[in-house]
């Protein structure tokens, strides 16, 4: 299975992140930190595409790629945890 790709968020004048990488995520294992990041940073990109609705129709390809994705990225960490 291969990863999926770390996209980056889509481009706007105005940010608006759900969860903000920080302290209270934290677990000081690294491997286990960016894969936290990474999610989290997933989880902002769906909702950075679902506030720019006045390009919704032109990304909504993008969008159910970005939750196949993250989707995808779960299936992979689980299946780490399930290893270990």
């Amino acid at each position: 299975m291969s990863i999926p790709s770390n996209r980056q968020p889509p481009s706007s004048a105005k940010t608006i992140d759900l969860f903000v990488w920080g302290p209270l995520f934290k677990t000081d294992i690294p491997e286990l930190d960016a894969q936290h990041q990474r999610l989290l940073n997933m989880v902002n990109q769906l909702n950075q595409m679902l506030i720019e609705t006045e390009q919704w129709e032109p990304r909504s390809q993008q969008f159910f790629e970005v939750v196949d994705e993250l989707r995808a990225y779960i299936q992979f960490i689980l299946g780490l945890r399930k290893g270990s």
